[in-house]
């Protein structure tokens, strides 16, 4: 074998070692990360919010329509991370207290904030008010129908020692839910939550994975 034989054998060597390395650094973090989220990031850990198991399926088509009219596709915010509030159009002020924590939670994120998509379902005709509107601009305000979201919102169970109310629909206003870029609801925050411990949630999600 010549010495320029040898010489492009150890360049090829070489070169499949480079891409090697390249995969190893780019693609193995990824890779533990999802992993990690997969198989449950917070089995046996001290998570806040509660684990919906099994995951529930945002339905393909929400019947629903933004405020001006056009029809909300939720499948354009697949791939993203999705905070759900269920609320009156009127949004008294425990309804606006919800929505504040959530956005500062999300810009607290710094540049991972667009990952984290706000989502609040108007569940009457009331009118919003155009203050509301730019108080929070950025969330996307649908209105629905009970029916078109108590199917796969799901609450915890109804005892008298988690409820304020026995109507699903006001208890519904009283939680926060997270869907996971595959368009799974797969957590729900309690009433009245520890906002702190929630951003702190949602930020080992974030870690976790990578997608979204």
């Amino acid at each position: 074998m010549s010495s320029s034989d040898l010489a492009g054998g150890a360049q090829r060597a070489g070169g499949r070692r480079i891409v090697l390395l390249v995969f190893l650094v780019c693609f193995v973090p990824f890779i533990l990360a999802w992993l990690a989220y997969s198989t449950r990031l917070f089995e046996g850990r001290n998570n806040y919010g509660t684990l919906i198991d099994p995951q529930v399926d945002i339905p393909a088509t929400v019947a629903g329509t933004r405020l001006g009219g056009e029809p909300f596709d939720v499948a354009a915010l697949k791939g993203k991370w999705v905070l759900f509030q269920v609320a009156s159009g009127r949004c008294d002020e425990a309804c606006q207290q919800m929505m504040f924590y959530q956005r500062q939670i999300r810009t607290s994120t710094g540049k991972e904030q667009g990952r984290i998509e706000r989502v609040v379902f108007l569940i009457d005709d009331k009118p919003v008010e155009t203050l509301l509107l730019r108080q929070f601009e950025g969330v996307h305000f649908v209105r629905t129908t009970p029916t078109d979201i108590q199917g796969w919102l799901p609450l915890p169970p109804d005892t008298a020692a988690s409820q304020s109310s026995g109507d699903p629909l006001a208890r519904l206003q009283t939680h926060v839910f997270l869907a996971d870029p595959l368009g799974h609801v797969m957590m729900r925050f309690p009433a009245q939550p520890d906002w702190a411990k929630v951003r702190k949630d949602i930020s080992k999600l974030l870690w976790a994975s990578k997608i979204g």
